[in-house]
């Protein structure tokens, strides 16, 4: 008969199958310029070796471009596209193939993007590469952002037993992360968020399920932090912080050696894009805000945190997903550490200059840190299932109640984004 463990790893199997097919199934292709805009990065790395888009261009609606020296490039982070690169490099392959069989049956096989985006891209370029086209590459950017999503889905659920949820708790946690919050609608497109908390949801698990990590581990906490934040720049802080926070000082020097991985990666990408490591892609962003800090982090604390964790703009967590608030608390009870080490990148999130993120008008920006509150939701159910009857029933039931009502809310958020 099969081991407790092997049962366990089946069944993660399976749940890792079944939202990687429910993700990458539900997803419409690109739906804005930030997706775009990772794509073509993606596109010019793994298909023509360059950082500069050429061609792909059009990808980011005329937004989300960096001009340097008369060049065009992405401003996003390259972490997403680092991450996507041998997916796109080999699907995007057989764009060619997927325009052929295209022109042969009169119907694109993968739908390339949303019907908004559609018409956006139709207007405000002359003559651009009909999206038909790059069918290979846009599946290649759905089947990556699937794939991370599902992966941090499981890490979610990892990092509740590891605080100390049970098993029901756990999977209440993943699957509230999974199917009702912002994670199930960014899983489905290129944006960086589910990438970076992929990452760092790899980072903290490492760092919490031991007290004495070895050398790799701790190297460990710093490569996952560090993929994180170059996917997210606001995560630097964050990523330095795990380290210094969450290993013991004999283990610094390894987990340096973890973080400094990604660093000199994304290093490598700005001197080859912008001519110096520390210059990046925002440094000669369209937005006039974007190109310096202390514009893009110019905002009102106390309007921020009520746009990302109350209800203003109806994008925080409050309007959206209300039990994830709790699920806050109660990890920054289970682990203060990491709690302190997330906090730069909230102050970061709350005083950004569009916290709601620009047209989307949600809390995407909180996206990498969900699995977090996540987990921390499992440890709520888990405390309320210990309580005696009848006020175990009453807080079962209501956040039972709270995790459907963010299923709706989500669903509905998804076809407000896909149709734009």
């Amino acid at each position: 008969m099969p081991s407790s463990r092997s049962r366990l790893r089946a069944v993660h199997a399976g749940a890792f199958v079944a939202l990687f097919t429910f993700y990458a199934w539900a997803g419409v292709g690109l739906v804005s310029s930030n997706d775009g805009a990772h794509l073509a990065l993606a596109r010019a790395l793994a298909l023509r070796h360059e950082t500069t888009l050429g061609p792909d261009v059009p990808l980011t609606l005329g937004v989300d471009l960096a001009v340097y020296e008369g060049r065009a490039h992405a401003d996003r982070p390259p972490g997403t596209a680092f991450s996507a690169y041998l997916l796109v490099a080999a699907l995007g392959r057989l764009d060619g193939w997927f325009a052929e069989r295209t022109r042969a049956r009169g119907a694109v096989l993968v739908r390339p993007a949303s019907q908004r985006y559609l018409v956006t891209y139709a207007l405000r370029f002359r003559d651009p590469p009909p999206l038909y086209t790059l069918q290979g590459s846009v599946l290649a950017g759905r089947l990556a952002a699937a794939a991370f999503g599902a992966a941090g889905v499981l890490l979610c659920a990892a990092l509740a037993r590891t605080l100390g949820a049970g098993p029901l708790a756990a999977a209440f946690a993943a699957a509230h992360l999974g199917l009702a919050s912002l994670w199930a609608v960014y899983a489905t497109v290129l944006f960086s968020h589910v990438f970076a908390g992929t990452y760092l949801a790899a980072a903290f698990l490492c760092a919490a399920r031991t007290h004495a990590p070895s050398a790799r581990r701790a190297a460990a906490v710093g490569l996952w932090s560090g993929a994180a934040a170059i996917c997210e720049f606001a995560l630097v802080p964050t990523a330095v912080a795990a380290v210094l926070l969450l290993l013991p000082r004999r283990r610094w020097l390894a987990g340096a050696a973890g973080l400094a991985v990604p660093a000199v990666l994304a290093g490598a990408y700005h001197t080859a894009a912008f001519g110096r490591p520390w210059r990046i892609g925002y440094d000669f962003a369209r937005f006039a805000f974007a190109r310096e800090r202390a514009a893009t982090f110019s905002g009102n604390l106390l309007d921020g945190f009520e746009t990302l964790f109350g209800i203003g703009h109806g994008a925080g967590l409050l309007a959206l997903a209300p039990l994830l608030v709790l699920g806050v608390g109660a990890f920054a009870r289970a682990r203060p550490r990491i709690a302190l080490a997330l906090a730069p990148f909230l102050v970061l999130l709350c005083i950004h200059a569009t916290p709601e993120g620009g047209a989307f008008a949600d809390h995407r920006y909180l996206v990498p840190v969900l699995p977090v509150f996540a987990a921390g939701a499992g440890l709520v159910l888990d405390r309320a299932r210990r309580l005696p009857p009848p006020g175990r029933y009453a807080a079962v039931f209501v956040l039972l109640a709270a995790a459907g009502f963010a299923a709706v809310r989500v669903l509905q958020h998804a076809r407000f984004i896909y149709d734009r």
